[in-house]
């Protein structure tokens, strides 16, 4: 008696095995895609604006050593807006 290996099914096994290990690498990028999102959106919705009352006009080192603390802790990167950044960026190019 012969026998002969019949391995033409196989192949439809690989193809679900990548198919669901794609899933599960997807599934997971999305999940933390998603998780960052929502640390961002919090993030800049907790920020609250410290302004203290900058003179127009600087005189003497105290009034310039306010407004320097005034601009030190102002949190720039938190309302910064990348999509209207790269848009007025890519305008330019």
């Amino acid at each position: 008696m012969s026998y002969t290996n019949n391995q033409k099914g196989s192949s439809h096994i690989v193809l679900v095995f990548a198919v669901l290990v794609l899933g599960l690498i997807g599934f997971a990028g999305y999940r933390v895609m998603n998780k960052q999102n929502t640390k961002t959106t919090s993030a800049s919705q907790t920020v609250t604006a410290t302004t203290s009352e900058v003179p127009a006009k600087i005189t003497n080192k105290i009034q310039a050593k306010q407004a320097a603390s005034s601009l030190d802790a102002e949190p720039i990167d938190t309302t910064l807006n990348a999509t209207q950044l790269d848009a007025e960026l890519n305008s330019v190019l």
